[in-house]
């Protein structure tokens, strides 16, 4: 069967008779050796950053462990959670690390004096992912909704949620070298 015109044939040497060698047409390089050149560090982009470490004490937080839908079962778990004022990237944290499927959200303020500092420990919160108009998943914390009670006040039902908080702790202050965008 015969080739196709609009598809070339092999490429041949200049005697038609050998395929081309593409180590012949490259130029031989040789590698000479040189000595130690001396290194200079060369850092760019880099910032240092406070980070102040807390932690909470040992608190209780309340779960609903029924199986069927409005019993209740209300099981008690005690945990503690830890905070960074700071990210790795030097952004700050607003809530503490999740344990048992919750967080806290968290901030600081230093005193006027600046030796003194007070932080608050928002109530327990799960983290959820909320759809926006155009479809791009957005992190979102909600209460925790532990079950629905009699409201006697009001009439129908009320909402009981978890809305413990914890007593915050200072542990340290480190200071850390992190890359700036």
């Amino acid at each position: 069967m015969a080739r196709p015109k609009n598809i070339p044939g092999p490429l041949i040497g200049e005697n038609n008779d050998e395929p081309a060698s593409a180590l012949d047409v490259v130029p031989e390089i040789t590698a000479k050796p040189t000595g130690f050149v001396p290194l200079i560090p060369n850092i760019t982009g880099e910032k240092e950053i406070e980070l102040l470490r807390f932690k909470t004490d040992v608190g209780i937080f309340r779960r609903n462990i029924a199986w069927k839908r409005g019993a209740v079962d209300i099981q008690e778990i005690e945990h503690r959670h830890f905070w960074d004022s700071l990210s790795l990237r030097g952004e700050p944290n607003t809530h503490c690390v999740a344990r048992n499927g919750h967080t806290h959200s968290m901030n600081y303020e230093l005193s006027p004096d600046g030796k003194g500092i007070r932080v608050n420990c928002g109530p327990a919160l799960r983290e959820v992912q909320r759809r926006s108009p155009n479809g791009q998943a957005k992190r979102a914390f909600e209460p925790i909704l532990l079950h629905m009670a009699d409201d006697a006040v009001n009439g129908g039902y009320k909402p009981v949620h978890d809305s413990h908080n914890h007593v915050v702790t200072y542990m340290t202050t480190e200071k850390l070298l992190v890359r700036a965008d």
